[in-house]
């Protein structure tokens, strides 16, 4: 899983990003994203 921190010193907001790739089979991923912003106080998810 990868995640990182990201600080906006302009909106003074911080956003906690995850991202995570599952094998379906050999050639195919299922990406999964999510986001949380302290600013907007509600997850920002979706899958690719």
């Amino acid at each position: 899983m990868e995640t990182s921190l990201r600080y906006s010193g302009d909106s003074k907001a911080l956003r906690v990003h995850a991202k995570e790739k599952f094998p379906i089979d050999s050639k195919t991923y299922l990406q999964v994203q999510g986001e949380l912003d302290t600013k907007l106080e509600s997850p920002i998810t979706f899958v690719q």
